[in-house]
């Protein structure tokens, strides 16, 4: 007995019924039949969350069942970028003013109604309004906003945008803030926020956001940068995890880190000046890679690589880089 699988024998075709399908076809095509317009909302929501902020909200232009459709998107992710234009033969100056107008339109009469988004952000390569970007903030706030990413490369007036995230509910938050040298003092308070990652601000920013944050449990630290002799203080008793890349920047500043909850624990780029860590009685896996330029350094890097592989002997992992364990080893 033949056991071998059989394909099933195709059923009959009526050529007549296959002419009669062309022609439907032909006559719906003739017609202008549009046939993404016959699909759900909810299915047209869910394409339209794939599609940059920009061309997602210009759909509304198509026809009158579009015209509604973005603020229906569920857990919307509004992302907003300077760079991304829609007409880019337009002058710098123009195109600038359309994003202001777009963005201003957008939060405050797009999505006036919306209860809620997911998440919020913004990119400006070129904008620098210190007072416009703080309000769009607000706005985004005002729809109770979740999670929130600032990258902003220049700004004038810098005072509005940190005085609009004191006090914010947000749990999610990412700073690239690349004035750093024109930041004003600050102060923050961030009650929920679990979750922040900052790049390219000064230590003693640094330091005052941590101290608004009293339930952070994730926190990224990448590329900031100090004055000779400025410590980065990472005392947050609730953090979990932690990932800190020094850049050259700051070569002449130290670190201090007691993080009593602290299960994970990433280090990289260059090596503190001074260190003063204390053990990290929690931590199940710690990597510590240094810079390759290490046997450059201007001072005695053994003592703190020392200092901070004590701080990381709980760990129940622990990887060292090559130039970690020739640091360390030096006599």
């Amino acid at each position: 007995m033949d056991k071998r699988l059989r394909s099933p024998e195709k059923a009959p075709v009526d050529e007549e019924t296959m002419d009669d399908c062309d022609a439907d076809a032909d006559d719906a095509d003739c017609n202008g039949i549009d046939r993404i317009n016959n699909l759900p909302d909810e299915v047209l929501c869910h394409i339209l969350s794939f599609l940059p902020t920009k061309y997602a909200v210009a759909t509304s232009i198509l026809s009158t069942k579009w015209k509604n459709l973005f603020p229906l998107i569920p857990n919307l992710r509004v992302r907003l970028d300077d760079s991304l234009i829609l007409h880019p033969e337009s002058a710098a100056e123009t195109y600038l003013i359309n994003f202001m107008n777009f963005v201003d339109r957008l939060l405050n009469v797009t999505l006036h109604d919306v209860p809620s988004i997911y998440a919020f952000c913004l990119i400006c390569q070129k904008f620098d309004d210190g007072r416009e970007i703080a309000k769009w903030v607000q706005a985004a706030l005002r729809l109770n906003v979740n999670r929130m990413d600032l990258r902003i490369r220049q700004l004038r007036n810098s005072n509005f945008l940190f005085d609009c995230l004191f006090g914010c509910n947000i749990s999610s938050l990412n700073l690239l803030l690349d004035f750093a040298d024109d930041a004003p003092e600050c102060r923050f308070s961030l009650p929920n926020l679990k979750m922040l990652s900052v790049q390219y601000m000064k230590f003693n920013a640094v330091n005052v956001l941590l101290e608004g944050c009293p339930v952070l449990e994730y926190l990224v630290v990448s590329n900031c940068y100090c004055d000779p002799g400025e410590m980065l203080r990472i005392c947050t008793p609730s953090l979990m995890a932690l990932k800190l890349v020094n850049g050259v920047n700051c070569l002449e500043g130290g670190l201090e880190l007691d993080a009593p909850k602290l299960e994970y624990f990433n280090y990289g780029g260059f090596l503190a000046t001074r260190i003063l860590a204390k053990a990290l009685k929690c931590l199940r896996i710690a990597r510590l890679d240094l810079d390759e330029n290490v046997s450059q350094y201007p001072y005695e890097s053994d003592e703190q690589a020392a200092k901070l592989i004590k701080a990381c002997s709980d760990a129940e992992k622990l990887w060292l880089s090559e130039n970690v364990v020739i640091v360390s080893s030096d006599d």
